[in-house]
């Protein structure tokens, strides 16, 4: 409030440029910074200190530069009011603290209280407790031309073309990673496939190689019988020639004997039919069998042209995993 009086404000500001040169002919970059130490002087109540005159004008003054940090403190707290005007013009106090009150600076405050008065003592932490709710976000004051900007950015644009480039190779390995791993599990589902078409195949054998046999034991049965039955025919014929030779002499002795002959005729087409129905067996059975070994056959060149698409297979999937390996 003067400039000899203890009862005012105090304020120390320091201010630090510095350069920086970037060879000959270079650019350059500067940065500020601004150091401030203020020692704020109590508030005064008049009616307390009975003061005049001139002491009367700096208490006032005093209380006014006060009242005013605090409507900026106020202003600054309140997170309801944002953009809300901060009046810094009402003192020169709180137009020489505008940047560490509300600008690019780190503010500490410091309140001194003592127990002689708790009024006072209140006040001054309410005030704390308000200037504490102010924030500020501090950055670096530097200032950087042109020249340097555009070396800079061109240093950036080197580096992030390296990390695109690099990017770049990482994407293409990923791809032929991604393209190995298709194919690769592509090879394995053909292999699959491949392996339950061997599967069915080797199935169908079985149950052909199954029929084959069941069919050789049922020719085997019906060549015994077919025996059995060339036996019958063969005793049948010694029966028969011998009927003959006996109606050959019943014929040619006693013609009492005659009805005995038209017996023995009747027996004689009675194995004739019985002969014949078996021979007719004989050759469905053969005629079955002829089918069977057909469809036996089939069933084997149906196999070996399964087994042949399943060594082709495996040859592509081998070529495969070599071209993989050698593009990996």
């Amino acid at each position: 409030c003067n400039e000899v009086s203890s009862r005012s404000h105090a304020v120390l500001q320091v201010t630090v440029k510095a350069v920086q040169r970037y060879g000959e002919g270079g650019g350059s970059k500067r940065r500020l910074a601004k150091l401030s130490l203020i020692d704020l002087a109590g508030s005064e109540r008049a009616y307390k200190t009975d003061n005049r005159g001139q002491r009367l004008v700096e208490g006032r003054n005093i209380n006014r530069s006060l009242l005013s940090l605090a409507n900026c403190i106020n202003a600054l707290a309140d997170r309801t009011r944002k953009g809300a005007h901060v009046p810094y013009r009402d003192s020169k106090l709180t137009r020489l603290l505008a940047d560490s009150l509300g600008g690019n600076c780190k503010t500490t405050m410091i309140a001194c209280v003592a127990a002689a008065s708790m009024a006072e003592t209140v006040s001054t932490l309410k005030f704390a407790s308000r200037a504490r709710h102010v924030h500020n976000s501090a950055r670096i004051n530097e200032q950087i031309d042109q020249r340097t900007k555009l070396q800079s950015l061109e240093v950036e644009l080197t580096r992030l073309r390296a990390v695109l480039v690099e990017r770049e190779q990482s994407v293409g390995d990923s791809r032929r990673f991604v393209q190995a791993e298709a194919e690769r599990q592509q090879a394995f589902a053909e292999r699959e496939r491949a392996e339950a078409q061997v599967e069915r195949a080797e199935a169908e054998r079985r149950r052909a190689e199954a029929e084959r046999l069941s069919a050789l034991r049922q020719l085997e049965a019906r060549s015994r019988e077919v025996l059995q039955e060339k036996a019958a025919n063969a005793l049948l014929a010694e029966q028969i020639a011998r009927m003959e030779d006996e109606h050959e002499a019943l014929v040619e002795g006693e013609g009492e004997a005659a009805g005995q002959v038209d017996e023995m005729a009747e027996t004689v087409a009675e194995l004739q039919r019985i002969v014949a129905e078996r021979d007719a067996a004989l050759v469905r059975l053969r005629e079955e069998a002829t089918a069977r070994q057909r469809r036996l056959s089939e069933l084997e060149d149906a196999l070996d042209r399964k087994t042949a698409q399943l060594i082709h297979t495996q040859r592509l999937q081998v070529e495969r995993r070599e071209a993989a390996a050698e593009a990996a």
